[in-house]
């Protein structure tokens, strides 16, 4: 047998491995993808009586926070996490807790899980009502959207990673942070 006939039959066998192996990673990456694609909606509402100014704090990773300011002498917390199992969803937690004069809502994510592949999937999409004079000491939100309508308290300080802040007839002490989104003030 030549050289030359030896060097053939190896490429084709080389060039037959190669394909072989692109065809198995896009048989992966087409399994990968072939999950749940439905978006899985937990509501929770929780309603408490507060006093006018009372110190509100939110803390929220993902997702939207939505305050409004009314004449009610109560919080209306209505949350609405989302993820695509519902493991991940039962994973997700909402808290609210009051001490003397201050009431703080906490969302607890489980931690990000290190593979690629893995659900990291997972917001919280808050809307709060609350006093118009309460005040806001510290709203904060990784990414997302953040809305303040209404308010006519001391102050509202309000810190948002990568997203949007909209403040709407607002009569208050407005404190806003950004890393990179857009600010309307109306």
């Amino acid at each position: 047998m030549s050289q030359r006939s030896r060097r053939g039959s190896f490429c084709q066998r080389g060039q037959a491995e190669v394909w072989a192996i692109v065809l198995a990673l896009l048989m992966l990456l087409h399994a990968c993808g072939s999950g749940n694609s439905v978006v899985l909606e937990e509501v929770v509402e929780q309603v408490y009586p507060i006093e006018p100014d009372t110190n509100i704090t939110v803390q929220n990773r993902d997702g939207a926070v939505m305050v409004y300011g009314s004449d009610a002498r109560e919080l209306r917390v209505r949350a609405v996490k989302k993820a695509y199992s519902r493991e991940r969803l039962s994973q997700i937690t909402t808290e609210v807790s009051r001490t003397q004069g201050t009431i703080s809502v906490i969302t607890k994510f489980p931690s990000q899980p290190n593979w690629a592949f893995s659900d990291r999937s997972g917001t919280v999409d808050y809307t709060i009502v609350i006093p118009a004079t309460a005040r806001i000491s510290k709203l904060d939100l990784h990414a997302g959207e953040v809305l303040l309508d209404g308010m006519r308290g001391r102050e509202v300080h309000a810190k948002l990673g990568d997203g949007r802040i909209s403040a709407r007839n607002c009569f208050t002490n407005l404190d806003v942070t950004m890393n990179r989104g857009t600010l309307t003030l109306s």
